[in-house]
């Protein structure tokens, strides 16, 4: 009897691990549920199973949290990679170990996530010239 209760409980909390996902409230009361692809120029690009690629003005977010972690560029200069979660409207958590180690920060800070790597330069060939 007490292994079909633990093996119950064990596949309970493993559906639920997989049924999590990144989430964004925004500030009209709608949530979107899906994952995040990246936050550039303003626009969070979200893809969600019900609805696509959709993307969203950061001005229109009232919050947002991740599953997984996350590459996060503040204004700043700094670069997080790790999981964020939701928080008071205009900000956002960035999670600790514990929850008091949660580190609130404004929308107004946020530069990018999960950037797209800079272009590489593009090289031509170049004739040899009169001195080859």
């Amino acid at each position: 009897m007490h292994a079909k209760v633990l093996f119950s409980i064990l596949c309970f909390v493993g559906v639920c691990s997989v049924l999590r996902a990144d989430e964004v409230y925004l500030k009209n009361g709608d949530r979107l549920t899906g994952q995040i692809v990246r936050m550039t120029d303003g626009k969070l690009i979200f893809l969600s199973k019900a609805a696509g690629e959709v993307t969203v003005n950061l001005t229109d977010i009232q919050t947002f949290s991740s599953n997984e972690p996350v590459e996060v560029r503040l204004k700043d200069g700094t670069v997080l990679h790790q999981s964020v979660g939701a928080a008071e409207p205009n900000e956002f958590a960035l999670k600790g170990a514990a929850p008091s180690e949660r580190q609130k920060v404004p929308l107004a800070e946020l530069a990018a996530i999960n950037p797209p790597p800079p272009a590489k330069p593009q090289w031509r060939a170049v004739s040899p010239g009169p001195w080859a």
